[in-house]
């Protein structure tokens, strides 16, 4: 989202709300454009990692692999990427 909204004073006055309607009005028109533009993202696929360190260099947060027994994500642990595995079962 591009625009943060203004906050109403604790007691608004008719005029404030007024303001703030017609702030969040003109603004939620941007934020939708925006949404309705952006880039659709959509996660590589890899071959099952090794180990949770097992990166090539081009893998990125949401990036998945599979086997029979579990879903490997890459996800981003305080600035490095890592895979994390979650055992699959049925339900």
């Amino acid at each position: 989202m591009r625009n943060s909204y203004s906050v109403l004073p604790s007691k608004p006055t008719e005029n404030d709300i007024l303001r703030w309607i017609a702030e969040v009005t003109r603004s939620r028109a941007d934020d939708l454009s925006d949404y309705e533009n952006q880039q659709a993202t959509k996660p590589s696929i890899y071959p099952v990692p090794l180990s949770m360190t097992d990166l090539i260099g081009t893998e990125k947060a949401g990036d998945i692999a599979a086997d029979t027994t579990h879903l490997y994500i890459v996800t981003d642990n305080a600035g490095t990427l890592v895979w994390r595995r979650v055992a699959l079962s049925t339900f």
